[in-house]
């Protein structure tokens, strides 16, 4: 009785063997409909898997932003961005590997911005102590129209010195430039691009504790300008004159 069982069972497992040959497929990796279906990726769900990982890396480059206003890079834990972010610490690591990190992707965020708009200024104006003026009032008009970048923008630059050499790189070139033309007079340019960025922010600080009065912006950018010899009444001029349409598209653009 128990041999004929047997021989039964080793005939089905041949039957089967030798249907699955005429499929052209062996035997031991033929898949079940059900196993084939939990082997298909639903692009829905990819898409939405993705969607949601970038919303939440967007989250913490938020909040790293606010917090570094707030606390400065120095005072700022990883915990305090999580928290700000309200996502779990473990979140934090998925995207990012540490706080320098997130940190320099929040500056290029926003240096990029400024770059873009710097770079069409400097195509756009033939005169660079024109197109210097233009740069440094954008640049503290939007500390007072966005202070959590102002904000951002004093800690970090004190904190991370690759910020520092970021801003005194471009000021630099474009001092060169000035230099070159004829328009600028300096007998150094690295330390009249010093002295340029730390007034720059500490103008931005005093504006961020206290609204600036009507004619602190231009007021700034005279002294600055006077810094890369431009003359007193030339200065003035510069300083005073508007943004020109082009400037104030992008720059509403980036501040919405």
């Amino acid at each position: 009785m128990v041999n004929a069982i047997r021989r039964s069972r080793q005939a089905q497992r041949a039957g089967a063997e030798a249907l699955h040959r005429t499929a052209g497929e062996p035997a031991a990796v033929r898949e079940t409909p059900a196993q084939a279906d939990k082997q298909t990726v639903d692009p829905q769900k990819s898409t939405r898997g993705a969607r949601s990982r970038q919303a939440t890396r967007q989250k913490l480059i938020a909040a790293a932003l606010k917090v570094f206003s707030r606390k400065g890079w120095d005072a700022t834990a990883i915990g305090d961005i999580t928290e700000e972010a309200d996502v779990g610490r473990g979140s934090f690591y998925n995207h990012f590997k540490t706080k320098d990190e997130i940190a320099m992707q929040v500056f290029e965020l926003h240096a990029n911005d400024l770059a873009l708009i710097n770079d069409m200024i400097g195509a756009r104006e033939a005169d660079t102590a024109t197109a210097i003026a233009y740069i440094q009032k954008v640049f503290l008009v939007k500390a007072v129209e966005d202070p959590i970048w102002g904000w951002f923008v004093i800690h970090a630059t004190n904190g991370m010195p690759e910020m520092s050499r970021v801003f005194m790189q471009r000021g630099k070139r474009a001092i060169v430039r000035g230099v070159e033309q004829g328009r600028f007079s300096v007998s150094s340019v690295d330390t009249a691009m010093r002295i340029i960025l730390a007034a720059l922010l500490a103008t931005m600080r005093a504006f961020l504790e206290q609204p600036p009065a009507a004619r602190a912006v231009n007021e700034t950018i005279e002294c600055l300008l006077r810094i890369l010899g431009v003359d007193a009444a030339e200065a003035r001029t510069l300083s005073q004159k508007k943004l020109p349409p082009y400037v104030t598209r992008q720059f509403s653009k980036q501040l919405s």
